[in-house]
């Protein structure tokens, strides 16, 4: 289960003071949900809560009964190498590196048994992952040789690689026109395992039909939700 209690994240926001929360929610782990929102009603910083990249103010949010939100700052980064799978709507690809070397580097720095592999076996491992998403040919070019929605493959390869408890998609498909952002969403269904959670920020309501769950947020509160 996921859990939400009583979670508040505190901003100063132009000088003013925004909460995002309080939240209390409960869901299956393993469900694919869709949080939709205006820009700036706090559904990134939902996300970014769930993965361990912020911390909270006040409450707690459990990952099957791990309770992330009484971990350090290292014990978070560890939690979210071994379990959390993050794909952001800017790419953030490393332009000096190599399609290949960009999703190694990231398979090198995960604390799991993939990374204690030989290297035989973790170069097999990426060439599988870069044949499903149909970049297999592309593995020896530099991110500014291939078009945003490549550059997305190369980022959910990346994300999904060491096979997460948790992927994480920010506004995947922001950058990128519909027919392709329709294509990444069905990509990263796709990819995903039937015990991987799949959390994604979308203002795009006809994408988030696909979902198990809609949560939307509205000036940091949940307003709705359907399951």
């Amino acid at each position: 289960m996921i859990e939400f209690k009583n979670a508040i994240r505190e901003y100063k926001l132009g000088g003013e003071p925004w909460n995002l929360g309080p939240l209390n929610i409960s869901l299956p782990i393993n469900k694919s949900v869709c949080i939709l929102g205006q820009s700036g009603s706090g559904k990134s910083t939902l996300l970014h809560l769930l993965g361990g990249i912020e911390s909270l103010t006040k409450g707690s949010i459990f990952v099957d009964k791990k309770n992330i939100s009484r971990l350090t700052e290292d014990q978070r980064n560890t939690f979210r190498k071994k379990n959390i799978g993050f794909v952001f709507q800017d790419f953030h690809l490393i332009k000096e590196l190599t399609v290949f070397e960009n999703i190694k580097i990231s398979l090198d720095l995960k604390n799991t048994n993939i990374s204690t592999k030989t290297e035989e076996e973790k170069n097999n491992k990426i060439n599988q992952i870069l044949k499903d998403v149909n970049l297999l040919d592309k593995k020896n070019n530099y991110p500014h040789q291939l078009s945003g929605g490549q550059q997305q493959r190369v980022a959910i390869a990346r994300a999904i690689i060491h096979s997460p408890k948790l992927l994480l998609a920010d506004e995947p498909t922001g950058n990128l026109d519909a027919k392709t952002g329709q294509t990444i969403i069905d990509l990263l269904f796709s990819l995903k395992t039937k015990n991987t959670g799949f959390w994604c920020v979308t203002h795009d309501e006809n994408l988030a039909q696909k979902f198990d769950i809609i949560i939307t947020v509205n000036d940091g509160k949940i307003v709705r939700k359907n399951q």
